[in-house]
This record gives C-alpha cells, sequence and structure tokens, in this order.
C-alpha cells in the first residue's frame, strides 16, 4: 500500500509530475529479508 500510495503521489503532479509513468521491477522485499534474517 506504501509503495502504491509514493507512486501515485509522484504520478500526480499536474503539468509536472516528478515521474511519467510507474516503474517496473522497482520494489523488492530483499533489504528487509535480510534484516530480518540478521534479527533471528
Amino acid at each position: 500500500a506504501d509503495y502504491q500510495r509514493t507512486i501515485d503521489t509522484l504520478l500526480s503532479g499536474g503539468s509536472d509530475p516528478v515521474i511519467s509513468k510507474a516503474p517496473e521491477g522497482a520494489w523488492t522485499h530483499a533489504v528487509i529479508d535480510k534484516a530480518m534474517m540478521m534479527m533471528k
């Protein structure tokens, strides 16, 4: 949900959006997975 909310915000800049289309493959859970393994 946070990812999509961020994309929606970046795309909603009216005539001057921060990004012009949603990125593909820009999300990964690898970092949080690694952090969670380190906490065990």
